[in-house]
């Protein structure tokens, strides 16, 4: 770990041609009284992102380090590429989570966040709210779990299925994640596991100051892949089964102190699982019935819809997405 450097920035890209500028931007523009270094893992784009990523190099060669695949990892199933390729070559104390897609909107987001785990050593890392825009860069949502600034609650996290913050808030100490468990590698998803386990360690810090932004449905993201194309129910099912399997792993790491926590929450995607595998009579009378009655009389219905006629029900679902895009994403 270089002394001199307290900050290490892991980015990780993938044909974000239209996008790296504006995060390696908000990169730059951070005001701190310590050093960073910005850590770049280009997954072999076959866009403009890497010439664009070599000409900030040039500018600043003291401060972007990238890291060129001449294969794409994501595509062979090589999951937690930062981790595998980021963060050993991390001279920071902290690293700081931003992909290149996304960006931070506040000069002083790392100096924020460095002072508060400076002064709280028992803290292992901090986050803050986000803002989702859209590809022009206007807001969509907020992102921020709580109304005022407090201790994170690993329950909550598990609750949320990696939704409660956006991973570009999120600050840690490298020594945090030295021996991650093995759910972790594992797991279908990165930002879920990560927060649990962070979580689950010991004391996590929410700032409630909006400090960075996240593209939603950004061109060639992993939501875009998950939830649009005709393949996208199949895909949410496989995923809900791992995450089943991931929270069991999870129980299991922390001794079952979340036990009804994640009993609730593997009800919750059987729920869905069984939603999209037309298992009518399993939620109405399986597990998930007390959830399914719960729900308002018209969500019932619209399930009950969904059952029924999938093929109509998914062609106006992606009709609506797409409107929805539109309306979001104007020209």
């Amino acid at each position: 770990m270089d002394s001199r450097i307290l900050v290490s920035i892991d980015c990780i890209t993938y044909n974000h041609e239209n996008y790296i500028k504006k995060t390696i931007d908000s990169f730059i523009m951070q005001k701190t009284d310590f050093d960073i270094e910005i850590l770049i893992h280009d997954d072999a784009s076959t866009d403009g992102t890497q010439q664009i990523i070599l000409e900030y190099q040039e500018m600043y060669p003291d401060i972007i380090k990238p890291f060129f695949q001449k294969e794409n990892t994501y595509s062979k199933g090589v999951k937690r590429i930062g981790y595998l390729y980021n963060y050993p070559r991390a001279k920071g104390k902290y690293i700081a989570e931003c992909e290149g897609d996304d960006y931070w909107n506040d000069p002083y987001k790392l100096q924020k966040q460095v002072d508060y785990m400076e002064a709280h050593p028992e803290c292992g890392f901090s986050c803050h709210g986000t803002l989702k825009v859209n590809d022009n860069e206007q807001k969509v949502s907020e992102v921020c779990p709580y109304t005022y600034s407090r201790n994170v609650d690993c329950g909550d996290f598990i609750r949320g299925g990696g939704g409660v913050i956006g991973t570009n808030s999120v600050m840690y100490r490298k020594s945090a994640m030295e021996n991650p468990p093995q759910f972790f590698f594992d797991a279908p998803v990165g930002d879920y596991p990560m927060q649990i386990y962070l979580s689950s360690q010991g004391h996590g810090y929410y700032m409630n100051e909006i400090m960075s932004c996240y593209r939603f449905n950004a061109t060639g993201s992993w939501s875009s892949k998950m939830y649009q194309g005709k393949e996208q129910f199949a895909k949410q099912i496989e995923l809900n089964n791992k995450l089943v399997n991931m929270l069991k792993s999870v129980d299991e790491f922390t001794n079952r102190e979340y036990e009804s926590i994640i009993k609730a929450k593997i009800i919750e995607l059987n729920f869905n699982r069984n939603i999209l595998e037309r298992n009518i009579d399993e939620f109405k009378n399986g597990d998930s019935k007390e959830l399914y009655y719960s729900l308002p009389l018209h969500r019932r219905c619209k399930i009950i819809f969904q059952c029924s006629y999938p093929l109509l029900y998914q062609n106006l679902w992606l009709f609506k997405k797409e409107v929805l895009r539109l309306l979001t994403n104007p020209k």
